[in-house]
């Protein structure tokens, strides 16, 4: 026997509210906001690799993409596209 939808929505958005509850107590938010401690910066850039998303018969936009993304990766600063 299934329940109405009213009752399923009722109980699913009440347990909702009840682990949200417990997980994240109000008071820990009201007395102190959250801290966030940085302990060292990266300076050099982070590898990553980027795919090609094109087969060998794809049209001009397709193989462009990733140059496209791989320069703008570069640009930032942050990344450094490998090969």
């Amino acid at each position: 026997m299934s329940l109405p939808t009213f009752d399923r929505r009722r109980l699913l958005l009440g347990g909702g509210a009840a682990i949200a509850a417990t997980a994240l107590p109000a008071s820990s938010f009201a007395q102190q906001p959250p801290e966030i401690v940085i302990q060292r910066a990266r300076t050099d850039p982070l590898p990553i690799a980027i795919p090609d998303f094109a087969s060998a018969g794809a049209d001009r936009f397709a193989r462009d993409i990733p140059a496209v993304i791989t320069n703008n990766l570069r640009g930032s600063g942050l990344f450094r596209p490998l090969d």
